[in-house]
């Protein structure tokens, strides 16, 4: 068996991460009969959001009067046009939550009016729509078998100058487009004439991936990414394959977290099994280098990295391999 080789490392959190923690980085504005995200540093308006089109149906819905509420939230009343039953009513309540923004929706309308297909309005201008990030979840299994991936927060970024707002699209992905989403409407269970539906945005400064943004959505203790230089980590045999894992600490407190890092060969020789300590800033980053050993023949390397933060685990699976060079016809 090769020896391993374990990169130093080579990035912890930058003092302008740590700095932005303690300090909003938003705040909220009106106009264009909507609500807007500001910049809290320039008051540029960057993001706007809030107002409703129920496209199955003739209503439309936008900003009305806005009341402060408690911890800097706001209540918005909203306005219906085209409501042929004139009986349409609702709010949107605005709660931040650190770098967090929950808008919850309430809406009382008639039972034959239709929440199926609305969409609510959300873009920055000037900008383009970005792709689609699909995160995923590991867990153990609960009676000792294989571990597995399951679905979790599906993120769409808007940047802009300095902050880019994340969209967590809970509704379906494809039924928008650049100013509007898809949401899901939800009847009380009391009383049918009530819907409800609830958006959830997260904003950070540009320079933050996805990964690291699904993290905070699906409230990980860590940010874990096992990166390689080749698409599909895909390497030739006769090269030394080589990944990174980059480990971040998604909240806004110091983290102390405890990490393993195992790789282990298709004829189950373990190659890499390394613990090391780190203490990571408040949003703070740090990566590792690591090196395999020289592909020889094809093979396969099983990568399990594990982070454990007071007691909580965070951790994937991933695989790095080498193939002979093959030209496609």
């Amino acid at each position: 068996m090769m020896m391993m080789r374990i990169g130093l490392i080579v990035a912890a959190a930058s003092l302008a991460m740590a700095a932005w923690a303690d300090a909003p980085l938003f705040d909220f504005g009106e106009g264009e009969r909507s609500l807007w995200l500001t910049d809290a540093a320039t008051g540029e308006k960057v993001f706007r959001f809030g107002n409703l089109s129920f496209q199955w149906a003739p209503q439309n819905a936008t900003a009305g009067r806005i009341t402060p509420l408690d911890r800097n939230g706001y209540r918005v009343e909203l306005e219906f046009q085209n409501d042929v039953t004139g009986k349409c009513r609702g709010n949107y309540e605005v709660h931040p939550d650190g770098n967090r923004i929950v808008v919850d929706y309430t809406l009382n309308i008639p039972e034959e009016v239709t929440t199926d297909g609305v969409i609510f309005e959300r873009f920055i201008p000037g900008g383009q729509l970005k792709p689609l990030f699909k995160s995923g979840i590991w867990f153990r299994h609960a009676n000792g078998g294989v571990p597995y991936e399951a679905k979790g927060a599906v993120l769409r970024p808007f940047p802009g100058k300095r902050l880019t707002v994340w969209e967590k699209v809970d509704g379906n992905p494809a039924w928008g487009g650049e100013y509007q989403q898809h949401i899901v409407f939800r009847k009380d269970e009391k009383d049918p004439t009530i819907r409800h539906a609830r958006v959830e945005f997260m904003v950070l400064p540009n320079g933050f991936d996805a990964s690291t943004a699904a993290a905070v959505f699906n409230r990980q203790v860590l940010a874990l990414n096992v990166t390689t230089a080749k698409p599909f980590h895909l390497f030739d045999v006769g090269e030394t394959p080589e990944f990174k894992l980059t480990v971040f600490n998604p909240s806004l407190r110091p983290a102390e977290a405890e990490l393993r890092v195992n790789a282990t060969a298709y004829d189950g020789t373990e190659t890499i099994r390394e613990n090391r300590r780190c203490m990571l800033a408040p949003q703070g980053k740090t990566e590792l280098s690591f090196t395999l050993p020289k592909a020889e023949q094809p093979d396969i390397w099983f990568i399990e990295a594990v982070g454990t933060v007071d007691g909580k685990e965070t951790f994937l699976r991933s695989t790095v391999a080498a193939m002979d060079r093959h030209e496609f016809q």
